[in-house]
């Protein structure tokens, strides 16, 4: 694939704001053409501040007009993405969803 796009992409939160890369890439499935900006399934470089480390080495690695690796679903070429694998994010997803069930489990036993 190649990219078409590169830019920063700055959403509003209580403190400060969140910095997220986007980036769109063309790519090329037997013969038909298709476009997408997912980088990946867990919201990889998503962070506070408005240059963020993260978002900024990003967009370093994904420039506009080079060449990407698009990794898509053989059986429906229009999903991809970028990245695959897990991220810190989705470690920390988990480990707040059984904190909260943690807490539910408690909070049944104690009444």
């Amino acid at each position: 694939g190649k990219v078409i796009d590169a830019e920063i992409v700055l959403t509003p939160a209580v403190r400060g704001s969140y910095t997220s890369p986007l980036v769109g890439y063309e790519y090329e499935v037997r013969g038909v053409r298709y476009t997408s900006s997912r980088i990946d399934y867990s919201g990889r470089g998503s962070s506070l501040g408005a240059w963020s480390g993260p978002t900024r080495d990003y967009l370093r690695r994904h420039r506009e007009g080079e060449p990407v690796t698009v990794r898509y679903d053989p059986n429906e070429p229009k999903r991809a993405v970028l990245e695959t694998g897990p991220t810190v994010g989705n470690f920390l997803r988990l480990l707040i969803g059984f904190a909260v069930l943690g807490l539910g489990l408690l909070s049944l036993l104690a009444s």
